[in-house]
Parts: C-alpha cells; sequence; structure tokens
C-alpha cells in the first residue's frame, strides 16, 4: 500500500476539497493498468463473509490457522498464478518451534506473538520470527481480521478485531510457554503496543516502525468520518503478492483510530513493561519524532530501548540514554536512508533482502526518470533509500534522481544483537 503518497510534496493535501479530488483521481487507477484489471476489481469484491473476530469460533491456536487457510482457499485472490503455493503461505498464520538446539522441555520457556503490518502478511514478519525461534522462542504469527485474502475485506473490519486476534494469539501461546513477548511492524507494532498496555503479564513489546503516530496525522484524520461515505482511498494495481495495494478508507481510518486511541490511554497512564523500539528518522508513514516524544514519556522503563537509524543532521538532542542512534546513509552500500519498509527484513530476506526477487519502485520520486520504473527495476546499482516524505528533498539536493525503495536494513544482525540483550535484561525467567 502505498500510504506515503499522502506526504509528496507534490500531492499535499491542504484541504477538504483536495482531500476529495485525490480519492477521485484515485478511481481512475485501474484504467491505467488494464492487464491487471479484472485483479484488480476482484481484489475489491466483498466475500460476503463476515471478518469480525470472534475467539469463540477457534478451539486453540492449531484450529485458528486451520480456519485461516480455509478461508484463503475460498477467497484469496491470487496475483501470480504460478506462485499460488507461495502467496498462500506467506497469508498463514503460523507457529514456529523453538530452534533444535533448544532445551527441550514439556512446556517452553518463552514464546513472542508477531503481528504484521496494514495490507502485509504473517510472511513479512519470518525474518524476525526465525531470529526469536533460534533464540528459543516458540513463535505465533498472527494474520490480522480483513488481511490475507484480498483488500475489500478491510472495508467492513474495526481495530477492535486486530486487538482481539492478537489477545487471542497471546491467551493462547501462554498455555504453552512461560513467558510472552508481543511485537509487530508498523499497525502491528501499534496493535502490539494496545495489547501490552491491556496485559500486565506481558514481559516485553517489541514494536518495529510502530503506527502509534502517524505523519500527516490531520490529512489521514479525515478518513474517520470519510469512510462512511467513500469504500476507497487507493485503487491501484498490485505489484507486490504478499502485500494489498488497493486500500479501502477503513483500514486507514481503524489504523488512525487506533492510533488516537493509544496515545490517549498512554499520556492518563504510562506503559509500565518495557519496549524494545526500532524505527527510521526518515519514514514516510510513521511520525519518528512523535513516536520518540511517546516513548521518553509514557514508556519510563529502565530497561526499554529506542533504536533511531537516522542521518548526522537529524541527530536528536535528547538526553534518554535509553535511545541509540544509529546511522542510515550507508553511502558504501548505495544507501541514502532506511524506508519504512526496512527497519525488520533481513538483507538476507529471499524477497525483499539485498538480492530479493522484489523490487519497490516509488513513482513519485522518480519524475526526473525517462523511464522509471524500467530504471527501477533493472539498475543494477541504484541507490536505495525512503522514496516518499522528506528524504527525497536530501536526495534531490545531491543531484540523485533514481532511487529504490529500501525494502530491507543493512543492519538487521546488529538490531537483533540490541534486542537480545533487551530480552536477557527484561526476562524474569531465570537461566
Amino acid at each position: 500500500m502505498r500510504l506515503p503518497f499522502l506526504d509528496h510534496s507534490k500531492r499535499r493535501i491542504i484541504s477538504l476539497a483536495a482531500t476529495f479530488i485525490a480519492l477521485m483521481l484515485a478511481l481512475s487507477a485501474c484504467a491505467l493498468f488494464p492487464e491487471l484489471e479484472s485483479h484488480t476489481q476482484r481484489m475489491m469484491t466483498p466475500t460476503g463473509e463476515s471478518v469480525r473476530f470472534s475467539r469463540e469460533s477457534y478451539s486453540d491456536f492449531e484450529h485458528y490457522i486451520a480456519q485461516s487457510h480455509q478461508h484463503l482457499l475460498k477467497h484469496k485472490v491470487f496475483l501470480e498464478h504460478d506462485r499460488k503455493r507461495e502467496e498462500l503461505q506467506a497469508a498463514l498464520p503460523f507457529r514456529l518451534e523453538a530452534q533444535s538446539h533448544c532445551p527441550q522441555t514439556p512446556k517452553a520457556n518463552r514464546g513472542a506473538v508477531l503481528i504484521h503490518g496494514l495490507g502485509d502478511t504473517p510472511g513479512t514478519m519470518q525474518d524476525l520470527a526465525t531470529a526469536l525461534s533460534n533464540q528459543c522462542f516458540l513463535v505465533y504469527g498472527v494474520l490480522l481480521p480483513g488481511h490475507g485474502a484480498r483488500s475489500a475485506e478491510l472495508i467492513d473490519v474495526s481495530f477492535a478485531d486486530w486487538v482481539a486476534a492478537a489477545r487471542f494469539a497471546v491467551d493462547e501461546l501462554k498455555t504453552e510457554v512461560h513467558e510472552v513477548y508481543v511485537g509487530g511492524f508498523s499497525l502491528g507494532g501499534l496493535t502490539a503496543t494496545q495489547v501490552a498496555m491491556l496485559d500486565t503479564d506481558i514481559a516485553g513489546l517489541i514494536a518495529i516502525s510502530p503506527a502509534i503516530a502517524l505523519r500527516r496525522s490531520g490529512v489521514l484524520g479525515q478518513t474517520i468520518w470519510l469512510r462512511h461515505l467513500v469504500d476507497w482511498v487507493d485503487r491501484d494495481a498490485q505489484d507486490d503478492a504478499w502485500r494489498f495495494e488497493p486500500m479501502p478508507i477503513n483500514g486507514v481510518a481503524q489504523t488512525v483510530l487506533l492510533s488516537k486511541h493509544v496515545q490517549t490511554q498512554l499520556e492518563n497512564a504510562p506503559l509500565k513493561t518495557p519496549a524494545f523500539i526500532a524505527l527510521s528518522s526518515d519514514d514516510a508513514v510513521i511520525d519518528a519524532a512523535t513516536v520518540q516524544t511517546v516513548f521518553e514519556h509514557s514508556m519510563p522503563h529502565s530497561q526499554s530501548r529506542l533504536i533511531d537509524y537516522t542521518v548526522s543532521d537529524q541527530a536528536t538532542t535528547s538526553t534518554d540514554n535509553r535511545i541509540i542512534e544509529k546511522s542510515s546513509e550507508l553511502l558504501e552500500e548505495n544507501i541514502l536512508s532506511y524506508s519504512h519498509l526496512a527497519v525488520h527484513v533481513s538483507p538476507d530476506n529471499p524477497r525483499y533482502g539485498r538480492q530479493g526477487s522484489y523490487r519497490s519502485c516509488g513513482f513519485e520520486a522518480q519524475d526526473n526518470a525517462s523511464d522509471p520504473l524500467s530504471t527501477c527495476s533493472n539498475a543494477p546499482d541504484a541507490y536505495r533509500g525512503e522514496v516518499y516524505g522528506p528524504a527525497t528533498r536530501r536526495h534531490a539536493a545531491r543531484n540523485i534522481d533514481q532511487v529504490v525503495r529500501l525494502t530491507y536494513n543493512p543492519q538487521f544482525d546488529d538490531m537483533l544483537v540490541a534486542l537480545d540483550a533487551f530480552i536477557q535484561e527484561t526476562t524474569r525467567l531465570k537461566p
């Protein structure tokens, strides 16, 4: 989903009228991609089945996985028919056992629930899940209601359904482990934060680029009432089988509502659970500065940590020694900045990594290229970074007019070292 288009200077929405114009322009997007029009139409066609989450529908987490599998087999719209199996696997909730080198006990010591972002699939959380399983965690991957099958299912979803699904997974995991951590990316990080606020038994929060605060929140806030008038905010053709591109306005609105809800709760009652947060200052989706402020004032646990991938001229003046700054400008690797999609993904990821099969091309940041999509897709040594929002001005100032969106974290292993230290400091279990 290309929500960052709301950030770009050429498409700034400065009034309600402009919001409607943007929405109407989106309605014609399918006509620009006639070869994918039928796929987009299927993605935008409701299944007729409710996506409301009811924990009474599942006897345990394995039953939840099986029922999700049946729903996806019946309703999922596949982008690449020769890769149906791979697309289905990415969309499924999962259970990942602790690795074989870990002590085998009747009840495992630690577990983690991981939650994907808006429009994403559980498959996008596999790198973090594998890292935790190597640290002897039993990992559950949640499929948020409204996700996995087709975008249209997000039209009727509520953020309460997302929170309920995550809490169900936490409660089920508690039956298998002694200690539970909860984490996620973007919307998943926001949902995990809400769960940690509601459940004091949670040992730690792991929030990667959490949508606790959103850029241009005033504009996005208009979706809260616009969802009653308009179904779609984005009808672009999909090019990534693991993520939705057409996006119902309700999906955005529910994210905004949950963000506002969590911020209000944190203002009234700081989070007692230790939190590990990693984000990029150049993130075009989340408001990293506000998230950092929330961390400083509303996440006071002494063992909490925040990693900020930033450039030198954006360095914080914070005196909070729990905040760790890492450079996001790695010119020896042609990396200019970290995008919203980067922090939680390993450079070895076969899909989104350094040599991955998928390359994210941000059209709006590539206007000076004669054939932006072709150049982005084929450039062997392209610069990588955030292709929406403020970072693009720095790129333009350096006369760099072709940037591929960074979809992996070159310092992923270093982040895992910091995460492992956080876990060792916060675990309630004796070695």
